[in-house]
């Protein structure tokens, strides 16, 4: 085996290794939520989990992750990666460190507490499988990868604006959630909004660039 083949392998096992990881991590999280309830702030029971962003975006790196682990297998076999599957795993990268900075910087020391947010199966949902996605997107998926242009990155922003109607139409037009993450308080759901768009923009522009500096520099 040359060298440029085992370094091949070593991506592979380690690609596959992680978001495997990420799978199962999501997998046992969910299913908490219908054995034994939710933990932290989120203390639900069944599919009213599903209301919650954190809950949502760890599902869609877990698809992503699944998708990662297929295109890498194909990939070592010599098949190229379509187009698409970079965009949507950006997305999903973006979409859990959304839920990652929005519970350090906001969540956590105005809101819940920080204990609260890492209690249980939350501590994987809200920092274990953010960073292992990030890891995985910047470092292992970008070996190699082609570099993504710059207007494609706002896609990064979809999860997020896709959800946030729906919390707006459910807290804030038909009273049907409680607003658990007070982004209406005291009326200023409009400047959440601003806020929200672009610290996403931001966190998709800088994962996206970061990503490609790695497929510039990591090359087998």
């Amino acid at each position: 085996m040359t060298t440029a083949r085992r370094q091949e392998t070593a991506k592979l096992i380690f690609t596959i290794g992680a978001n495997l990881a990420i799978i199962v991590f999501t997998v046992y999280s969910v299913l908490g939520f219908f054995v034994a309830g939710g933990d932290g702030n989120m203390k639900v029971v069944g599919v009213t989990a599903f209301r919650y962003f954190t809950v949502d975006s760890n599902i869609l790196a877990a698809v992503s992750s699944l998708v990662v682990i297929i295109c890498a297998v194909r990939e070592y076999r010599g098949l190229k990666t379509p187009g698409w599957v970079r965009i949507f795993n950006l997305a999903a990268t973006v979409s859990v460190m959304l839920t990652l900075l929005t519970v350090v910087c906001f969540l956590g020391p105005f809101v819940y507490g920080y204990p609260l947010m890492f209690e249980g199966t939350s501590l994987y949902m809200h920092l274990v499988t953010p960073l292992i996605k990030l890891a995985s997107f910047v470092w292992l998926e970008s070996i190699n990868a082609p570099r993504m242009k710059r207007r494609y990155m706002i896609f990064g922003i979809a999860p997020m604006l896709a959800y946030g109607a729906v919390y707006c139409g459910m807290v804030v037009l038909a009273r049907q959630w409680e607003d658990f993450y007070s982004f209406n308080q005291n009326g200023l759901f409009p400047l959440s909004v601003v806020i929200m768009v672009t610290a996403t923009a931001a966190i998709s522009y800088a994962v996206g660039l970061w990503a490609n500096f790695s497929a510039k520099w990591l090359k087998i």
